[in-house]
């Protein structure tokens, strides 16, 4: 299974700076102190991959990396008819693909866009489109077609750009560091696995297991559909270094450990395609 993976990325991070509980520093640079307490204004220091001049400071003090299960978001869409539902990728069914890396805040809360700079293709081209289509893929839109980079400007527009990076920094960032999917995920397409052992397995995919401190369990949250029985994504929280930048798997806080709604057994669901019968 393992050539079938979606990455062979092993999350750099994890392996150089596992720190346990995710750092409750503040990085509030522009006096909108969402966390509370003073509204001083910190002076924004010149980092490696900041945003350009005019735009806006980080915000957060860790992240949220959140990876999508496309078989189960296209079967709740599955009467919408969206071209790479119907077309998908069968690497999708054994690998999770990213749906965003998100600056938050240790204390629950979270800022949301913090300048006004645009999205730019050319930042996808730059990079290249066949990343994005494959780590990072638009479902709902046929290739160039309009509204194909509208999932990738929103995620820019609500999230990039309160990190502070540069806007190729930010989705290069999060191309590099794509979570790697266990093989529990594909050996166990359309079957049941138990919510310890997924998540166990995303521990040792990433090498969270060799933290020296804190919960690697706590680390992960396996977030499903409304039931609670459907896997939909996983999420890791990941530190925030002194540049903006992931800096190493880290425990959850409780207001992200609470969005793991899924009990105890986890059914890996299938592509509409796929089904025998409507669940």
């Amino acid at each position: 299974m393992m050539a079938t993976r979606l990455t062979s990325l092993q999350l750099i991070w994890a392996l150089v700076a596992l720190s346990g509980k995710c750092s409750a520093r503040i990085h509030d640079q522009m006096g909108l102190n969402i966390s509370g307490g003073s509204d001083s204004v910190v002076p924004q220091a010149k980092i490696i991959g900041s945003s350009p001049s005019g735009s806006s400071a980080r915000q957060g003090n860790m992240f949220v990396f959140s990876m999508s299960y496309q078989p189960e978001f296209c079967y709740q869409h599955r009467k919408d008819g969206y071209p790479g539902c119907l077309n998908p990728n069968p690497i999708w069914k054994s690998s999770l693909t990213i749906h965003g890396l998100w600056p938050e805040f240790t204390d629950g809360s979270w800022p949301s866009t913090c300048s006004d700079e645009k999205f730019s293709q050319q930042t996808v081209d730059d990079i290249g489109l066949n990343r994005f289509e494959l780590y990072w893929p638009n479902v709902k839109v046929r290739s160039g077609e309009d509204g194909y980079m509208r999932f990738w400007d929103h995620e820019w527009t609500k999230h990039g750009t309160c990190t502070g990076l540069r806007q190729d920094a930010y989705f290069k960032t999060a191309l590099d560091n794509a979570l790697a999917t266990p093989d529990i995920v594909g050996d166990n397409y359309g079957e049941s696995v138990k919510k310890v052992d997924l998540i166990q397995g995303f521990v040792d995919a990433s090498s969270a297991s060799q933290s020296s401190t804190g919960d690697a369990a706590n680390m992960f949250v396996a977030v499903c559909d409304h039931s609670g029985k459907y896997l939909s994504e996983v999420r890791v929280c990941l530190d925030m270094d002194d540049n903006g930048f992931p800096a190493g798997v880290c425990e959850c806080p409780t207001t992200v450990l609470n969005e793991g709604q899924c009990h105890d057994d986890i059914n890996i669901p299938v592509f509409p395609s796929d089904a025998l019968e409507e669940r």
